[in-house]
């Protein structure tokens, strides 16, 4: 009898527990929330991003027409020497003239390239940090616990190489989870 008392009374108190629970345990309850989001798009519709990808693609067209004119003045230098006698002093000015000429030109083209990659980098890496900042108030808003990056572009099934990319894909199916549009719509600094 005793026993049967002290199960009755461990029922009722686990019940009581259960009605009195604390918010922590509820939270735990609850499903929990998940959201898509395609980077790439978000990426593309960065207004701070393209404006500073045109800058760099100036900037590039620029570096590309002082390479030519850095060409042009070696070829120049190569047609003098054609006329010059092998064997005279003004042979060796001039190969040494274009052995520089070509060594300094790599060099700038190599400095130019890692310069050119670390901006862009740059300019990416700030587009996330925001898109990042601009998904982590959206959670917080609507109380999402997860988001994944997910390609939401069509599969254009007479592209093999697009076919073979969507069998790769981490997200195969989402019903209106996609939050790219509210990211992308969000009017604040420095998204605009």
């Amino acid at each position: 009898m005793r026993t049967h008392l002290l199960i009755l009374l461990s029922a009722i108190g686990l019940l009581l527990a259960s009605q009195f629970s604390t918010p922590a345990v509820e939270e735990q309850k609850e499903s929990p929330k998940f959201a898509v989001i395609d980077i790439n798009k978000v990426l593309e519709n960065s207004a701070p991003l393209q404006r500073g990808l045109e800058g760099l693609q100036k900037e590039n067209e620029a570096q590309e027409e002082r390479v030519e004119r850095s060409r042009a003045k070696i070829e120049t230098l190569r047609e003098e020497l054609s006329y010059v006698q092998p064997t005279s002093s003004e042979y060796a000015s001039i190969d040494e003239q274009i052995v520089e000429a070509e060594a300094e030109l790599a060099q700038t083209m190599k400095t130019w390239e890692n310069k050119r990659q670390r901006r862009e980098a740059k300019l990416y890496h700030d587009a996330y940090a925001d898109i990042h900042t601009r998904v982590d108030r959206f959670a917080l808003r609507y109380g999402v616990r997860l988001v994944v990056n997910y390609d939401s572009h069509e599969i254009d099934k007479s592209v093999p190489e697009d076919v073979m990319s969507a069998l790769s894909r981490d997200v195969v199916f989402h019903r209106r989870l996609d939050i790219t549009s509210h990211i992308i719509n969000e009017r604040t600094e420095p998204f605009k």
